[in-house]
């Protein structure tokens, strides 16, 4: 099982519905999401977690960061946990830079590894600019893929959902729908 952690996501939750609709979609979640715990299927491949602060995290995996301000940072070591932030968070970008980890920036940048190339309606043209590597060690290349999402979804929830994905080792060439 894949672990998910994700961090700040703040009141409204959307960052957490649309990570898991993607996970649900590409083998099942087990979810807590700071309120309550269920399954979107039976045998998940992925385990979502929402926690309020970093202090919390004692598991490998992805961390993606919300916007909401980041609890218990001031001495935090990402350790085995690849990170995934919103390349204009500014709070978070200062707590992985004090980490000395590297993350993947996911924006409208053309500075960041995950944007938005294109698309309308209920499908976006993604673009990885630079390769990243998966959880099970195999490298992906810069390329562009479509993803098929929910009419309302916000940018960087749909950037960093399609970033779990590729980071789990999802093939990306038919692109992705959540």
């Amino acid at each position: 099982m894949k672990n998910v952690i994700i961090c700040g996501d703040g009141g409204s939750k959307v960052l957490t519905r649309t990570v898991v609709r993607a996970c649900e979609a590409y083998g099942g979640a087990f979810v807590y999401d700071g309120a309550k715990i269920y399954e979107t299927n039976d045998d998940p491949s992925y385990m979502v977690l929402g926690v309020g602060g970093i202090s919390e995290v004692t598991c490998g995996g992805i961390i993606v960061f919300g916007r909401s301000p980041v609890r218990g940072a001031a001495n935090f070591d990402t350790g085995s946990l690849i990170a995934v932030v919103d390349g204009e968070n500014t709070r978070a970008l200062s707590v992985l830079l004090n980490s000395g980890k590297p993350a993947i920036g996911c924006s409208m940048s053309a500075h960041d590894t995950l944007s938005i190339s294109g698309g309308e309606g209920n499908v976006r043209q993604l673009c990885l600019s630079r390769s990243v590597t998966t959880l099970d060690g195999h490298i992906i290349e810069p390329c562009e893929f479509p993803v098929t999402i929910q009419a309302g979804t916000p940018i960087y929830p749909i950037l960093a959902a399609a970033c779990i994905l590729l980071l789990s080792g999802i093939d990306c060439s038919e692109g992705y729908c959540f």
